[in-house]
């Protein structure tokens, strides 16, 4: 889930254990979220108003309530989700729009994009069998960077995928 938080409250049960709520909301709705002990104590860091944030959970049965509930896994901030899920990035390019000029500016924008994302190139070619030539690089990872998807662009012919 992704969203805004909202409506964040930090609080103290009667029985003296700490425990936090919040609201998650999006363009499609909002639905609120309780994180009790341990959980409390791992994230009430990031249980901030006004925060973008990235949950993840997972649906667990409830022995104490005899029903399922969701229970949050982890919580990124929304900014930091592409660095954490990110591990490869591929890049498209058809032979026909590679250059001496366009291979060095990927070079030099792969250089300057230090990371930890493994990179691969790869180049269609519809004249030759198979038509596809994958190049791997272990010399270059990349960070995938607001910055680098837009001098990827501005360089051209190149479309990106990126994966877990």
């Amino acid at each position: 889930f992704a969203g805004i938080m909202t409506q964040v409250n930090h609080r103290v049960a009667k029985n003296g254990n700490p425990f936090g709520s919040f609201q998650l909301e999006d363009y499609d709705g909002n639905f609120s979220m309780n994180l009790y002990k341990e959980d409390y104590g791992k994230f009430k860091h990031m249980m901030v108003e006004g925060g973008y944030v990235f949950v993840s959970a997972k649906c667990e049965f409830s022995e104490w309530r005899k029903s399922f509930e969701l229970k949050v896994t982890n919580i990124v901030y929304l900014s930091d989700v592409r660095t954490a899920k990110i591990k490869n990035i591929q890049l498209y390019t058809h032979i026909n729009d590679l250059s001496t000029s366009t291979v060095d500016a990927v070079y030099e924008l792969v250089a300057s994009s230090k990371g930890n994302c493994d990179l691969k190139l790869i180049v269609l070619d519809d004249e030759m069998q198979g038509g596809v030539v994958e190049l791997y690089t272990k010399k270059f990872k990349v960070e995938p960077t607001n910055e680098f998807i837009n001098e990827l662009k501005k360089i051209g012919g190149f479309k990106a995928k990126f994966s877990k």
